[in-house]
């Protein structure tokens, strides 16, 4: 073992322990909460997470596949200390409901790795809310997903980009979790769905992001038309919201 240091939080959800496991540990399921996905289901088996384009595609192994209580992968075939991997452990707390348990380890324990560390716990409780949501009312179904991001100029700081990005943000949602510069909400139109904003990043350019995961008829079609607008939206962002 080293000394890196891990990310672990929990949260109660919805679902019998074989409802968590596959929004969990499947495809389908990942990718209606988390980012595109596909699971090789099996130890060994590959992972593939999709975080915006071919560039940012990442691969790794399945380490661990005991359903329905535990789920783990990583970078390499093997858990190697140092580097980056994920452990998930679900536990039924009744018959309706389970706690979900998260360790996210392959942080490095020096300054140069606490930026990386508060954004990526930041945007853990974020999907892991989204992940309670989707359990809530949506568990089984398939998402259809728009997301637009762009890097966006933030001469004001964080706090002026996102203050910006409140202040145009016109979709009729019911705001669910607010964290520092992000927020997760449930959507009626186009489709019953979920969704967040978030403005991340340090420096005088910031990643905004703006997802949105539908379901149910029509989702595919409202999917396909509101990509272009949200993408706009965001691109707007750059001239301070008069674009």
């Amino acid at each position: 073992m080293s000394d890196d240091r891990a990310i672990e939080l929990e949260i109660e959800v919805l679902g019998t322990p074989e409802e968590v496991w596959e929004a969990i540990a499947t495809g389908p399921g990942i990718s209606a909460w988390f980012v595109p996905t596909t699971v090789e289901g099996r130890a060994g088996g590959v992972i593939t997470q999709d975080f915006g384009g071919p560039e940012m595609q990442i691969s790794g192994f399945v380490h661990a596949w005991e359903p329905p209580y535990r789920f783990a992968y990583g970078d390499g075939p093997e858990p190697t200390a140092g580097s980056m991997a994920f452990e998930f452990l679900v536990e039924a707390k009744d018959q309706s409901t389970c706690i979900v348990r998260l360790v996210n380890s392959g942080f490095g324990s020096s300054e140069e790795w606490d930026d990386q560390y508060d954004s990526t716990e930041k945007g853990w409780r974020l999907f892991l809310h989204i992940l309670s949501l989707h359990l809530r009312t949506f568990a089984g179904q398939p998402a259809y997903r728009v997301q637009a991001t762009a890097m966006i100029p933030a001469p004001e700081g964080p706090d002026g980009l996102w203050s910006v990005a409140l202040d145009r943000f016109d979709l009729d949602v019911d705001t669910t979790l607010r964290a520092d510069r992000a927020f997760a909400f449930t959507i009626d139109e186009p489709a019953p769905g979920t969704g967040f904003l978030a403005v991340e990043g340090s420096g005088e350019t910031l990643a905004v992001s703006l997802l949105l995961s539908l379901y149910g008829p029509g989702a595919e079609e409202a999917a396909q038309e509101q990509g272009p607008r949200l993408q706009s939206w965001v691109d707007a962002l750059e001239s301070n919201g008069e674009g």
